[in-house]
């Protein structure tokens, strides 16, 4: 009897000094999270997989149960678990600990990022460094973490304890956090308010008048643009006609100023009648495929109103590497690489000026040759949200992305043919959704290119004409593709 008592208490024991685990923080959805776009993987039955971002102190970290598909290591304490959808239940093991199940609060939604926080107990641990989510609305801020830079990323390591966070972003009002990292405090959401802006439209008799706005050339007269609400200097010069220039007050909705220029000389007047001035975000003549488009940052460009499709695709290239074939299609499974190259041999069968030479990540952009390029991602956010006619809308033209785009829950998971949804405000279609875009640019960090607009795959969030993504030049995908864009 002594004996089974030992043998019971030993056992006790060990169970209870044995290293166990404990659910820091609860499963919980995490919107805007760009993991699925990143590194999205197909269960058994074909079906996009939820992913779990498990950030724990346990290191060897196994996973099992019902719905599991497999896990990857990204390092820091993460775990990526790749979940069916509607898996309700996941066991977390390592040798030497009891194995731990848990129930999820609710079902799990297929191509949705979440995150569970779990750490090791009856072990001697100490947590130095820890993840931690930022979410601000709008995407794509700049995070400023004790006075260090991080740009706009979502995820990043810290200590715990108190940091200085800072948000910025052009055209809202920055703001200033004091936020406790602990464990138990890793999901910071923050919304910024927008600066309030205003339409400044300017005339003038005669027109083609060069207009400026506290020194910065804005176009030629009659022209319209947006700024910020405050007071500011006017000036204009024509010619012949002597310089006006004088200060004022832009307020919103919108601001209105008409001005008569005095000629200085009688006898130039025929020196002037050949100038004409061009209306904001009007049809371009060539095809009628490409939209005119004039802001006092990008200047001038023309911008197809839709994605290049595989028709448009096959007359340059002739081929199609879309995995979703139509003519009507927006070309996919291309390359930034593959699009530079359509846009110089584009160029080069109608006659134009190439824009780009080198090869590889030494490649280079001439801005001033005429023919076609990829849009800046200024140009690309400056005509998605429409231009000088911009109503405000979240996704490019409309505050409903069914109205606009093609997304995870109407696209049935796949491309749509374009301009098949309603146009923005100067009539380009597709810029929220249908396929993520290929810009110019790089991201912040100089490795990979910028990639705009969303996609098919993607939920509402990423669809916004805000949203942004990046990839290496070689990447191919079936939810990118590109428009073009060109000078006048």
């Amino acid at each position: 009897m002594k004996k089974i008592k030992f043998i019971l208490i030993f056992f006790i024991a060990a169970l209870s000094f044995s290293a166990q685990f404990e659910i820091v923080k609860d499963v919980t959805e995490l919107p805007g999270d760009l993991t699925a776009q990143r590194y999205g993987y197909k269960d058994v039955n074909g079906q996009w997989c939820a992913i779990l971002k498990v950030h724990t102190d346990v290191k060897d970290l196994q996973f099992e149960g019902i719905g599991y598909e497999k896990h990857d290591y990204r390092g820091e304490g993460v775990y990526l678990v790749y979940l069916q959808p509607d898996t309700k239940n996941l066991k977390f093991k390592k040798e030497g600990s009891i194995t731990k199940s848990h129930n999820f609060p609710f079902k799990l939604k297929p191509n949705t990022v979440y995150m569970l926080e779990l750490k090791g107990a009856g072990e001697l641990q100490k947590i130095e460094e820890i993840t931690i989510s930022i979410l601000v609305e709008p995407e794509n801020s700049i995070i400023t973490l004790d006075g260090d830079e991080k740009g706009g990323i979502i995820s990043l390591n810290t200590s715990v304890g108190r940091h200085e966070l800072k948000i910025t972003k052009d055209g809202y009002q920055s703001r200033t956090e004091t936020i406790h990292v602990d464990p138990k405090n890793t999901l910071f959401k923050y919304k910024l308010d927008r600066i309030a802006e205003a339409v400044i439209v300017i005339d003038s008799e005669p027109g083609g008048a060069i207009a400026y706005i506290d020194g910065v050339q804005i176009g030629k007269t009659p022209v319209s643009s947006f700024y910020p609400e405050g007071t500011y200097r006017v000036r204009l010069s024509l010619g012949s006609y002597e310089d006006f220039e004088e200060t004022i007050e832009i307020k919103g909705p919108e601001t209105k100023r008409s001005y008569v220029l005095k000629n200085s000389n009688s006898d130039s007047q025929s020196d002037i009648q050949d100038l004409k001035s061009v209306s904001n975000d009007k049809t371009n003549e060539p095809g009628g495929d490409y939209i005119l488009v004039r802001g006092f940052r990008t200047g001038e460009f023309y911008i197809g109103k839709t994605e290049v499709t595989q028709a448009q695709w096959k007359a340059v290239m002739g081929n199609d590497p879309s995995e979703f074939k139509g003519e009507d299609l927006p070309v996919e499974t291309i390359s930034w690489s593959d699009a530079v190259k359509y846009c110089n041999k584009l160029s080069e069968m109608e006659g134009l000026q190439k824009c780009y030479s080198g090869s590889g990540a030494s490649i280079k952009c001439d801005f001033k040759a005429n023919g076609y390029r990829l849009p800046t991602g200024a140009e690309w956010e400056y005509a998605a949200k429409g231009g000088s006619r911009s109503m405000g809308y979240k996704f490019s033209g409309s505050d409903s992305i069914e109205e606009v785009g093609w997304f995870n829950l109407n696209s049935g998971i796949k491309s749509k043919p374009v301009a098949t949804k309603k146009p923005n405000e100067i009539g380009i279609y597709d810029m929220s959704g249908n396929v993520w875009e290929w810009c110019w640019d790089w991201d912040i960090e100089g490795a990979t290119r910028v990639i705009r607009g969303g996609s098919w795959l993607v939920d509402a969030i990423q669809s916004r004409f805000t949203s942004r993504d990046s990839s290496t030049m070689r990447y191919k995908s079936s939810h990118i593709g590109f428009r073009v864009v060109r000078l006048p």
